[in-house]
């Protein structure tokens, strides 16, 4: 954290499938003297994949912007709580050293609740129309967050890696129709490959409900490799 004289280090663990060994990830915990580790996914065992794109770019505005990091860990659970990710995949990831995939799944299924390094969903189903897919994740979302005409969210739509955008777009499409038609205004979107799996093919959903301040931390400008500029509307 720049403006402290003791320097301190906040270190952002995404939560998957199971957690290191003696680390109880749904709280922050001592990491030697140098700071805090802190999970990404929600205590309730949520898998955090896409959306901590938003998470990470909005602590790292914190460590940048407030004093202690008390205050940067309280910004970062009031991002956690105003966040949520729904991922599906019809093609499994593989691994680099093995080249095989993690799991079989058939031409005419979708699985869901995707891990970000492949893991399987919490179920699998027949494939269905895009539209009625997208409607799913939608609502699921809107549930989740509890999102009521008025709110302003920011949307990730992110791309496995082995999805097309004309994939995507389908998803756009008929995601704005739904939010629009229950008043839900998106202030900022941004799609493409920022959570990836080797050969998965699939696509995840992201909204943040955001208040004043985490959409100023959020469009404030940052630069880094691979992303580009990950400040614009």
């Amino acid at each position: 954290l720049k403006k402290m004289s003791d320097p301190k280090m906040l270190e952002l663990l995404d939560k998957l499938t199971d957690l290191p060994a003696g680390l109880d990830l749904a709280k922050a915990e001592p990491v030697g003297p140098l700071g805090m580790v802190k999970a990404l996914g929600d205590p309730d065992l949520k898998r955090g994949i896409a959306g901590a794109v938003y998470q990470v770019k909005l602590a790292a505005w914190a460590c940048e912007h407030l004093d202690t990091l008390d205050e940067v860990l309280a910004f970062v659970e009031a991002a956690k709580k105003n966040l949520s990710t729904f991922g599906v995949a019809v093609r499994a990831g593989s691994l680099p050293h093995t080249g095989t995939p993690t799991f079989e799944i058939g031409d005419d299924e979708i699985e869901i609740g995707m891990g970000m390094h492949g893991e399987r969903g919490v179920k699998r189903q027949k494939l269905p129309p895009a539209d009625e897919l997208t409607t799913e994740i939608t609502d699921h979302l809107i549930a989740d967050l509890k999102l009521k005409a008025g709110d302003e969210i920011a949307v990730l739509l992110d791309n496995f890696g082995g999805a097309t955008y004309a994939e995507l777009m389908v998803v756009n499409r008929k995601m704005r129709m739904l939010l629009k038609a229950r008043g839900i205004v998106v202030s900022r979107f941004d799609i493409g490959a920022y959570f990836t799996c080797q050969e998965m093919s699939g696509f995840s959903l992201s909204f943040l409900r955001l208040n004043p301040a985490l959409k100023a931390a959020l469009n404030a400008p940052a630069y880094v490799p691979g992303v580009g500029q990950f400040g614009g509307v």
